[in-house]
Formats: C-alpha cells, structure tokens, sequence
C-alpha cells in the first residue's frame, strides 16, 4: 500500500514537473515575440522622430 501511494505521488510530481516545463517554454515564447514587437514599434517611432527633426 505504502509503495503505491508513493507511486501515484511520483505520477503527481512528474506531471506537475512536466506541467511546469511547458508552461516556462510557452511564457519564454511569448516574451520573445512580445520583444521582437516591442523593438520593432521602438525603430518605428525612432525613424518617425529622425523624419520629424530633419523635416524642420
């Protein structure tokens, strides 16, 4: 009986472990292509600021 609580236990943990990669991989996903949006808008507004100042 002891073994196989200690079973389902490790069944538990390996799932939330696994639970825990997946969800660390899609947040570090998203936090790439939230910079790659967040560099491309700052070009953006840098290149508008660049036409504004040589347009005066």
């Amino acid at each position: 009986m002891r073994s196989q609580v200690s079973a389902e236990l490790l069944i538990v943990i390996a799932a939330l472990a696994a639970l825990a990669v997946y969800v660390f991989n899609q947040m570090r996903t998203s936090s790439k292509k939230l910079a790659s949006k967040y560099e491309s808008a700052e070009q953006s507004i840098e290149d508008t600021i660049d036409e504004l100042m040589s347009g005066s």
